[in-house]
């Protein structure tokens, strides 16, 4: 018999503070986001659909939400189905990440290591956008996720796509006129010369979308 999967779209109000937990279930949720077994990750869903707070579900031990998960494995297609359900996008775990924040430490994970951005992952963060994630939301360091992406290193340099990628969202202007004071400073007393040219690599790039805003 052939499983008929009836995606009903959960109306999941997006400031609902409740936490529901099932570690089980949830461990199975994310084993089928790490394995990439869309299908059967659905089918769990829409087995559920009586339970209004599946997709609300989080990790017991961590407070991360399915889509945090899903966006820091990279997984464009669980991603896409759980904000067509409406899911909150900007809930933070117990250090104050967002699902942009895992996102980026998924870039750097060596687990879920990619030479660089894909096709699929422009596709997945601009429809965190559209949907009203929020990137000036810091983590519990006073991080921000455009932050978060500046510091990515990868093979000894600064992935400057990630960058890139944030900074063409970006609206912060005060955020980006102090990453750069803090940049001059490191330029100033830095004696590492490929470090420098990274510095200066970023902060142009900084400079470069604050002129952008500016204009206006």
């Amino acid at each position: 018999m052939v499983h008929q999967i009836h995606h009903v779209k959960m109306n999941i109000n997006q400031n609902n503070n409740m936490k529901y937990t099932d570690q089980n279930k949830f461990n199975k949720l994310r084993n089928c986001i790490v394995d990439n077994h869309v299908d059967s990750f659905k089918k769990i869903i829409d087995s559920e659909i009586s339970n209004r707070n599946i997709l609300t579900i989080i990790d017991e031990y961590t407070n991360q939400s399915l889509l945090h998960k899903a966006t820091f494995f990279r997984n464009l297609e669980i991603t896409t189905f759980l904000l067509e359900q409406n899911i909150p996008v900007n809930t933070q775990d117990y250090k104050g990440f967002t699902c942009l924040h895992t996102f980026v430490q998924g870039m750097e994970n060596s687990f879920v290591f990619k030479p660089k951005l894909r096709n699929e992952d422009y596709i997945l963060f601009h429809q965190l956008i559209e949907n009203g994630v929020n990137l000036d939301i810091k983590n519990d360091y006073g991080v921000g996720a455009l932050s978060l992406a500046i510091f990515t290193w990868r093979r000894g340099k600064c992935d400057y796509d990630l960058v890139e990628l944030f900074l063409n969202q970006s609206t912060n202007i005060e955020e980006m006129e102090e990453r750069i004071n803090s940049y001059n400073e490191q330029i100033n007393d830095s004696k590492n010369e490929g470090a420098i040219n990274n510095i200066i690599h970023i902060r142009d790039c900084i400079q470069k979308r604050i002129d952008e805003l500016k204009k206006l």
